[in-house]
């Protein structure tokens, strides 16, 4: 591509063709996000077309495009001979019945779309002429002529044609002023320009504003960029205002050499944002139920206007965004509220999480400075306006968050828990908060010594009869990533029952096996709706643990 200082307007229309295809077009259609854009002018499979290339469509379907590419003015009908339309027409015909071979794919593709570009002018009979001789044709093609291909490239190179400009400012930059260092910046397509004082009173000897004048027509294009600068000075929202709605610029002397090569992109105003910072405790009061409050929120202005002020803490690395839109004419205010719960401590997404549904409900909710305690806004939220969280997410928030305190480890409730992590998660929460674990069995498979052994044949068989059973080792389980250490386990249920086939084994089982250090696997069975307790000695109170000692000689 050539020079951005030398891509301009003039230097353009002077191209030749192929040095319009290389240098401005294929470039353009890469930033205008087409794919495979080629050259294919003087190559076998040509047919008209001087750059292929292809782009999906909103279902994602792939669309062909063929570029005839032109420098000369496109004038007189398409009938007959001679005159550059009838060339347009030909080449145009050559392009949409004839494809192209897919360079990557290496097969051959349809066309669907025709675009002509000139870098001249096209009259206005030349293009009607085309359209009605093409007939059905027609409209698949796309006629470009100079006026709007300098306004493409504006639109898609602007970042690159502004960097070349910046060239031109820098070297005055040096020696601008006596008074003030002036320091330009690039951030995107925008042009910053900082003036920093040389010294203390600068300012009030060479005072320096900008201002810009600005003159809209009363032309559909007029009234939209009027519409956008108004809305700037009543919201502060930001506003390119387009070049040719810039009558002057006032300025001091010293930056006019500087300024002027950037004259023809526009004007940049906004975001207006001021420096206060408030920061607040938000408040949701509901009739009969206890307020709702988030602390610590932070909110700042980053647009203020003339009637309306905005303040958001978009900024900040919590769960819940608040975005309030103040309408001084109105006298209202319009909030949104929204909360990611992902990768925040439990503590906060349980936080976010009450808010939310408290909000959903409706009633008054108040931003209360902390500074002073006063309102800073306020106002009714009609219920249902915000969606409410789903009740087993508090739930089980509240869960993670019992755990968390009373283990130390922090936890973090992920976007989707499948039901047995759920499960898992309300076991250890009930574990951790009472000492023990409820539940049943049918069966249980017991790896018991000699002893154990003899005492489940002599005592497995009166109803009434409680058996428990003491885990040597500390138990674990395993809770969203984390080990939780459980401790050693008593196992207590009543009813327990071995069959008379499971008798004959294991007494043949410790007949056989004399030995001490044998290990027999007991079967033992329960009945329907048994319940079985498993106690947790690490969690239990010193309450409990005493009335387990005195029911079951438990040490």
């Amino acid at each position: 591509m050539i020079p951005a200082q030398q891509l301009t307007r003039e230097r353009i229309e002077g191209m030749k063709e192929a040095e319009l295809r290389k240098e401005v077009l294929i470039p353009l259609f890469d930033a205008m996000a087409f794919q495979g854009v080629h050259e294919t002018h003087g190559g076998s499979g040509e047919q008209g077309k001087d750059i292929v290339m292809w782009r999906q469509d909103e279902l994602g379907e792939r669309v062909n495009y063929g570029v005839v590419v032109l420098v000369t003015r496109i004038t007189g009908r398409a009938e007959g001979s001679g005159s550059t339309s009838s060339k347009v027409q030909f080449q145009v015909q050559q392009c949409l019945r004839s494809g192209y071979h897919n360079l990557l794919t290496l097969e051959d593709e349809r066309m669907d779309r025709c675009w002509v570009v000139t870098s001249n002018t096209m009259k206005k009979e030349a293009r009607e002429s085309l359209s009605n001789t093409l007939g059905d044709l027609g409209r698949l093609v796309r006629f470009i002529d100079g006026d709007e291909l300098w306004a493409l490239i504006e639109r898609h190179l602007r970042p690159f044609l502004i960097s070349g400009k910046m060239v031109d400012v820098h070297e005055g930059l040096g020696s601008a002023s006596e008074h003030y260092h002036v320091i330009a910046g690039l951030g995107g397509p925008v042009v910053t320009l900082d003036l920093v004082p040389k010294y203390p009173g600068a300012k009030q000897d060479e005072p320096a504003e900008i201002t810009p004048v600005f003159k809209f027509p009363e032309t559909p294009e007029g009234h939209e960029a009027k519409a956008a600068f108004e809305a700037h000075v009543k919201t502060g929202a930001p506003v390119h205002i387009p070049p040719q709605f810039v009558s002057e610029i006032i300025m001091p002397d010293f930056l006019k050499p500087v300024l002027a090569s950037l004259r023809s992109f526009g004007i940049m105003m906004g975001p207006n944002a001021l420096d206060h910072v408030y920061f607040c405790d938000v408040i949701v009061e509901q009739v009969g139920a206890d307020a709702a409050l988030l602390s610590g929120v932070e909110l700042r202005v980053p647009q203020a206007g003339s009637e309306q002020l905005t303040l958001t803490n978009s900024h900040q690395k919590v769960p819940w965004k608040f975005t309030i839109v103040v309408d001084f004419v109105e006298q209202v205010f319009r909030l949104q509220s929204s909360y990611d719960l992902l990768e925040m401590n439990v503590k906060q997404q349980l936080e976010a999480a009450e808010f939310q549904k408290a909000l959903a409900g409706g009633g008054m909710i108040k931003f209360v400075r902390r500074s002073d305690e006063q309102i800073l806004v306020g106002g009714p939220i009609d219920p249902g306006v915000f969606p409410s969280p789903v009740d087993a997410v508090i739930t089980c928030l509240r869960k993670l968050l019992l755990i968390q305190r009373r283990t130390g480890l922090l936890f973090s409730m992920p976007d989707s828990m499948s039901s047995e992590e759920i499960e898992e998660v309300f076991s250890c929460a009930q574990i951790i908060e009472h000492g023990h674990l409820k539940g049943s069995v049918a069966s249980l498979q017991i790896p018991a010594g000699r002893q154990l052994a003899s005492n489940l044949l002599e005592n497995l068989g009166d109803p009434d009869q409680a058996f428990f059973l003491k885990s040597q080792e500390s138990e674990t389980i395993s809770l969203l990533g984390k080990e939780i250490e459980l401790g050693k386990a008593l196992f207590i249920a009543t009813g327990l029952y071995l069959t008379p086939e499971e008798v004959s084994r294991l007494r043949e089982a410790l007949i056989s096996q004399d030995n001490d250090e044998a290990v027999f696997h007991v079967t033992v069975l329960a009945p329907p709706l048994n319940e079985v307790v498993t106690y947790y000695e690490r969690w239990l109170s010193d309450a409990e643990r005493q009335r387990l000692r005195s029911l079951y000689n438990f040490p």
